[in-house]
C-alpha cells in the first residue's frame, strides 16, 4: 500500500492545479468472480496489416490478500489464419477496494470528483461494475 501511495503523491504533485486525473481500477467483487484459473478468450481484435489478434487470459484469485496471479497469451494470425507468433506474459496484480482507494487518494490530496463504473460513464454499481473509473481533480 506504501508504494501506492507514494504513487498517487506524486501524481498529485505533477498535475496542473485544477487538473484532472483519471484512474481505472477493477471492482474487486466482479473481478474476483472471474479468477477461477479457468482459460478463457477475452477478445479478437484486427491488426492493421489484416491479420487478427486473440487475447486469452487465465488467471486465480489468492483469497484473503486480493492477489491475482495469471497468464495473458496473445496470438497473432494472418489474414489467411496462419499463427505468425505467440506470446505469454505473466501477470500478477492486487485488487484495490473502493474505500481504500478514497482514502489513499484523499491522503495524495485528491478531490473526488465522480465515481463510473464503467467506460460509458455509468454510475458504480457495487455488486456489478466491472470497474472503478475515478475522476479526481487537484494539482499545486
Amino acid at each position: 500500500m506504501e508504494d501506492q501511495q507514494k504513487a498517487l503523491q506524486r501524481i498529485h504533485a505533477h498535475l496542473a492545479k485544477g487538473g484532472r486525473f483519471i484512474c481505472t481500477l477493477h471492482n474487486p467483487p466482479v473481478r474476483m468472480k472471474g479468477e477461477d484459473g479457468r482459460l478463457r478468450l477475452y477478445g479478437e481484435f484486427p491488426l492493421p496489416e489484416d491479420g487478427t489478434l486473440l487475447l486469452w487470459g487465465l488467471s486465480q484469485y489468492v483469497p484473503g490478500n486480493l492477489l491475482v496471479s495469471g497468464l495473458q497469451l496473445y496470438e497473432e494470425y494472418d489474414a489467411g489464419g496462419i499463427m505468425r507468433q505467440k506470446t505469454m506474459l505473466d501477470v500478477r496484480f492486487r485488487l484495490v477496494e473502493k474505500a481504500e482507494f478514497t482514502a489513499l487518494a484523499q491522503e495524495a490530496g485528491f478531490t473526488i470528483v465522480a465515481l463510473y463504473g464503467n467506460y460509458d460513464r455509468s454510475p458504480f454499481e457495487e455488486g456489478s461494475s466491472p470497474f472503478m473509473i475515478w475522476e479526481m481533480t487537484g494539482g499545486a
